[in-house]
């Protein structure tokens, strides 16, 4: 019997450490107020994630982001989604916002009140980055406002661990 519960422990917390880890926590808070800041407009377009040697799956494997009728929003549709993807809308309001030279995309899912925030860099105009974004100071209890969510990532900047990863999407279209 210990045998079989350290087998099961072996399996089951590696499994358990990738679905803690690998999944964006909903905030009740955005990184800034929706619609205050224009978006980078070469954002636009459908983007397909690449699989490494490291990370072969993501929870979205490809979206669209198209102009949300104006500078300030954005519309993403998840157009497939990875085995992790846990939400039940693929339709998304999106935003940006800088925190310290930091790029940040956050998303509000229809019919849903939280907020999923990523850090984004792109590169050569056809190639997307995007980690989300660790609260590596005080964590997800810490965040009671949009001021206190913008003062956790800026402390968590300043810790080695904080951009360990990233997935990487190409543009397809």
């Amino acid at each position: 019997m210990k045998n079989f519960r350290l087998s099961l422990a072996l399996i089951v917390w590696p499994l358990l450490m990738m679905v803690l880890s690998g999944c964006p926590v909903g905030l009740d808070y955005s990184m800034a107020e929706p619609g205050s800041e224009k978006f980078n407009k070469k954002l636009i377009g459908t983007w397909k994630f690449q699989p490494s040697d490291s990370v072969k799956d993501a929870e979205v494997m490809e979206v669209v982001l198209k102009d949300g009728g104006d500078a300030y929003t954005l519309t993403a549709i998840v157009k497939e989604r990875g085995e992790m993807y846990s939400l039940e809308t693929d339709n998304f309001t999106g935003y940006e916002t800088n925190v310290d030279d930091l790029h940040v995309l956050f998303f509000k899912p229809d019919g849903e009140a939280k907020f999923y925030h990523y850090q984004y860099y792109l590169e050569n105009d056809d190639t997307l980055l995007l980690a989300d974004i660790s609260l590596l100071d005080g964590g997800v209890d810490a965040v009671t406002s949009t001021e206190s969510l913008r003062h956790q990532v800026k402390s968590s900047m300043k810790k080695p661990e904080f951009q360990t990863a990233s997935l990487t999407f190409k543009r397809v279209k």
